[in-house]
């Protein structure tokens, strides 16, 4: 009994596990399985929320302030804490990290469902991030370590599709459905049914990595840093909130922004004068990680950006239900998880370079689509336009990453490789609240400019509105206007009225839709400027080449 015993434990021991033959071809691929359910989860969580927000702000009585931090205490938490949870997986093993953040993040998940309130739900969704801080940086170096060296392109980017594309179809169709015909606990519920399949084969098919000294914990590092994406976060969030009336003016806004500015300044010293630092800063002088970490950045604000926006026009705008808003969102995941999946294969066949060229431009196109986007658009056309971005963050994610870790040592990959995943978390943070205070900025601007078309003296609102006004009479009952189309008068003039305020509806809602295509425009253009950096780049080498080849 007692041989029995030992055997079991040899088989299921945490470090090497042997529940099949050592080296079996079959090892990586479970490893493959549990990691991509996990990364699903993660992902379906972060859109659960955002696609069922009026649901949960409606439950638990919140704000549309409180609302969004509900939604970005997730994200902000996950991305803030990569650094933090990269220096601990060296020091203690990637597998017992990420078995951890496994069970943070499906703690404060499950608790989510039971959330009573604002500050219950933030708690639980800051857990679940934290825990997703555990998951989304050690998933590819787990992935690299298990398999051959000619497979893990191939890996990485099915990573990329099964996280990215499958976690957001899932994430939006799915919730949708539970958000209408269950409730929108049901939504922090699921993950509940693959805990013990993960958990599992962690256990038995995982290794644990060799574990790193790394020096001693660089704490002020850390403080200056959680300082300064406290007070970005903070400042983005609430410079136009409705609560601080005086905008950029106001004594909390240039609070916020010296603290931020102070922050990232105090924290560049630290780490260029820490024997240990949180972050390796020398990386930043390497052109191709450069221009690989802000391409990969923009490329995340874009893709988190575009699933919010498009999700609050087809909700807030179109009236669109959320199974309906789920659906109509689903060819942004489609895109990812394609292209996502065939940019391992393109970059063998053409190029990397091509390929990620090839995405950044398909996602700087979508973003120039846009502004074609009316309150007339039927979802046919906007999901063209998701299509088309989804495609090019698929083609661009996996080789981008390639590009930062390009010219970096050996010594400094993995550095490297958790840096790829913090620029692309922050993207993400940034994403949403990028696009809600460009929103802010610019929604006054067209609400003014379709004011002004609605004027008493206008010609064509008068014709408009004399349509309009035998409309609602022929088809509601309305009682005729009886002189001025624009009148603030009852009974007589019930059909002017009806006309005016529909119009005034159609103007706020045109107005938000060009507001969100102006910051879609905004990224594009940014994205634009980095295009062309990785080309002049990329030019450079092949002239160097050439020259070289030469002599």
């Amino acid at each position: 009994m007692s041989v029995q015993i030992q055997s079991l434990k040899k088989k299921i021991s945490w470090s090497h596990p042997s529940v099949l033959p050592q080296g079996h071809w079959l090892t990586p691929w479970l490893v493959f399985i549990a990691i991509s359910i996990t990364n699903i989860l993660a992902v379906m969580s972060l859109w659960a929320v955002d696609l069922g927000g009026s649901s949960i702000a409606g439950a638990l009585l919140l704000g549309t302030t409180e609302l969004s931090w509900v939604s970005l205490s997730y994200i902000v938490v996950s991305s803030t804490c990569v650094p933090i949870s990269d220096w601990f997986s060296n020091r203690y093993g990637y597998k017992r990290i990420f078995f951890i953040g496994v069970l943070l993040f499906v703690i404060g998940t499950v608790c989510s469902g039971f959330a009573t309130g604002f500050w219950s739900m933030v708690l639980a969704r800051s857990v679940a991030g934290l825990g997703s801080a555990g998951i989304f940086p050690n998933s590819i170096t787990l992935l690299v370590k298990v398999f051959d060296e000619k497979l893990k392109t191939l890996v990485v980017s099915l990573y990329v599709a099964m996280a990215f594309g499958v976690g957001t179809i899932l994430g939006l169709q799915f919730s949708g459905y539970l958000l209408e015909n269950v409730s929108w606990q049901s939504i922090f519920f699921i993950v509940i049914w693959f805990v013990p399949l993960i958990l599992g084969f962690i256990f038995c098919f995982f290794s644990e990595t060799e574990k790193k000294d790394l020096g001693k914990f660089d704490g002020w590092g850390v403080i200056l840093y959680l300082a300064f994406i406290a007070s970005l976060v903070t400042w983005i969030a609430d410079v136009k909130a409705p609560w601080n009336t005086e905008g950029f003016s106001s004594l909390f806004s240039k609070g916020t922004l010296f603290i931020m500015i102070t922050s990232f300044v105090g924290f560049l010293i630290r780490e260029n004068r820490c024997k240990s630092p949180l972050i390796d800063l020398s990386l930043f002088r390497l052109p191709a990680f450069l221009n690989g970490a802000l391409a990969l950045f923009l490329v995340a604000i874009c893709f988190f950006s575009t699933v919010s926006g498009f999700n609050d026009i087809f909700q807030s705008v179109l009236n669109y239900s959320k199974s309906q808003a789920g659906y109509y969102l689903m060819p942004i995941g489609i895109g990812v998880g394609l292209f996502g999946g065939l940019s391992s294969y393109l970059s063998t066949k053409f190029g990397a370079r091509i390929v990620y060229i090839s995405g950044m431009l398909f996602v700087i196109i979508s973003c120039i689509l846009n502004q074609r986007i009316t309150i007339q658009s039927d979802h046919i056309q906007m999901g063209w336009i998701l299509f088309l971005r989804g495609s090019g963050i698929g083609l661009a994610l996996g080789p981008l990453t390639s590009l930062m870790l390009r010219d970096v040592s050996s010594a400094q990959l993995g550095q490297a490789a958790f840096m790829a995943t913090l620029f692309r978390q922050m993207g993400g943070s940034l994403g949403s609240l990028g696009l809600s205070l460009i929103k802010e900025l610019r929604k006054p601007f067209h609400l003014a400019r379709y004011g002004e078309q609605m004027g008493q003296n206008s010609q064509n609102l008068a014709n408009i509105g004399s349509k309009l006004d035998n409309y609602f009479v022929s088809r509601s009952g309305a009682i005729p206007a009886g002189g001025d189309f624009v009148s603030t008068s009852s009974g007589v003039n019930e059909a002017s009225e009806l006309s005016y305020r529909w119009l005034s509806t159609y103007g706020t809602a045109q107005a938000e839709i060009s507001a969100t295509n102006d910051a879609f425009l905004i990224f594009g253009l940014a994205l634009s400027l980095i295009t062309l950096c990785i080309v002049l780049l990329i030019s450079k080498d092949l002239l160097y080449k050439r020259l070289f080849k030469k002599r």
